[in-house]
């Protein structure tokens, strides 16, 4: 199999994990910036959980990790820089939805504020089925996911330039998602206002939270209800080498949001 072109190591792989890098198999070293030395953990912890990566994804991790090394070096996109740690609360934590979730059913997914497209790429790696597109204000990282899409070529991932509270009231992205996830998302209120009113009735927001939401959502259960929301579910997990604990909370649409919803972001960090 042709895997492209070799991509040398910066450093060293540490000798404590040069067995499990031994181990990648189809992905060979071909891509050897220094996160990749932390790929075997993202394929341990999907085989514990049952969650089967074929060599085409395996090989779209790899580079993936090579273009964030990359990356690492002209933008600030993640504070998290060591090889194991990102890996493990950027992927293996992009993808516990895959745990829970059934996706069979949704048509299209909105990865909401997607940063550095976490966790919208990851899953738009292991569900090739659905299209997904990510959203981001940010124009140096906009660039940045425009161009790993374009080098992995990424057929079902998109990123639009925008903010979600006016891009709320485009009449072609309003009410039309599936799914719209959030993750590194502090402002419970706010991620309320603005993702709600991206689903159709019937879909759901998935939200990457800590402990401490368990208290949020008890605050604003008015506010949810009035945005059109339900809480489905909430499903707690726990990040390999004790990385911390976290819960995925599932909210449904339920009816349709108010059109005066989101308000102006000035307005909705008032309160």
């Amino acid at each position: 199999m042709d895997w492209g072109r070799q991509i040398l190591p910066r450093g060293r792989i540490p000798e404590d994990r040069a067995a499990d890098a031994a181990k990648l198999g189809p992905v060979d070293y071909l891509f050897m910036p220094n996160l990749i030395t932390a790929l075997p953990d993202l394929f341990n912890w999907a085989k514990e959980h049952n969650i089967a990566l074929d060599q085409r994804q395996q090989a779209l991790f790899a580079g993936l990790l090579a273009k964030y090394d990359e990356w690492l070096e002209r933008l600030n996109f993640t504070a998290i820089k060591e090889p194991r740690e990102f890996v493990v609360k950027h992927f293996c934590d992009s993808l516990a939805p895959l745990l829970e979730f059934d996706f069979k059913p949704a048509a299209n997914l909105l990865d909401l504020g997607s940063g550095g497209g976490l966790p919208g790429i990851p899953l738009g790696i292991m569900l090739p089925h659905l299209p997904v597109t990510l959203l981001e204000a940010t124009q140096k990282k906009v660039k940045m996911l425009a161009e790993i899409i374009a080098a992995l070529a990424f057929g079902n991932i998109r990123v639009i330039q925008g903010r979600a509270e006016e891009l709320a009231h485009n009449p072609g992205m309003r009410a039309t998602f599936d799914l719209v996830t959030a993750r590194a998302f502090g402002d419970w209120p706010m991620l309320l206002e603005l993702a709600l009113p991206f689903l159709r009735v019937g879909g759901r927001l998935l939200a990457y939270q800590g402990p401490a939401i368990v208290d949020k959502l008890k605050e604003h259960d008015q506010q949810l209800e009035q945005l059109g929301g339900s809480l489905k579910s909430l499903h707690a997990y726990t990040l390999p080498f004790d990385f911390g604990e976290r819960i995925l909370v599932e909210l449904e649409k339920i009816k349709v949001t108010p059109a005066q919803f989101p308000r102006k972001l000035a307005a909705i960090k008032r309160g």
